[in-house]
């Protein structure tokens, strides 16, 4: 039986007791990347969301992420397979943004995007701009114990 050569690798030294997420996000050519990133698993500052975001889309080049009323960036100047720090936030429901760095033309609106208080996210931005499949995202709600404090 063939064995199939994988899509990507890495060596990561993990620590007994932390926690990681593993990203894979397309490469710069035909090989994927993997990405091991720590997780803070403690419940964000009171009266907070944290949120950190994933930039997986190969073409849409550097952005910023707004969220729709108010006027501070909530990330700048996000780098393809960049995977951010987390970021505590006053809560938000409504629309996100992704602007191209530096410019206020929408290249994708988000709508109904609900960062609720206590909880912890992350925002994937996958696909691509120019060809299929299109650029879009998801939120994720990460799994925080409440213990950890």
């Amino acid at each position: 039986m063939n064995q199939a050569a994988p899509l990507a690798s890495s060596t990561e030294g993990m620590s007994v007791g932390s926690y990681y997420t593993v990203f894979a996000t397309p490469g710069d050519g035909a090989a994927a990347s993997l990405h091991v990133v720590s997780d803070t698993h403690s419940m964000p500052a009171a009266g907070k969301a944290r949120v950190r975001l994933v930039h997986a889309s190969s073409d849409a080049g550097q952005f910023d992420v707004y969220a729709v009323g108010r006027a501070k960036v909530l990330f700048d100047a996000v780098d393809f397979q960049a995977v951010t720090s987390h970021d505590e936030i006053d809560p938000f429901a409504g629309a996100l943004e992704l602007r191209p760095e530096g410019e206020s033309n929408v290249m994708l609106s988000i709508p109904d995007v609900r960062l609720d208080a206590g909880k912890t996210y992350t925002i994937v931005v996958v696909g691509r701009v120019r060809t299929a499949p299109k650029l879009e995202t998801f939120v994720i709600e990460d799994q925080v114990m409440a213990s950890s404090r």
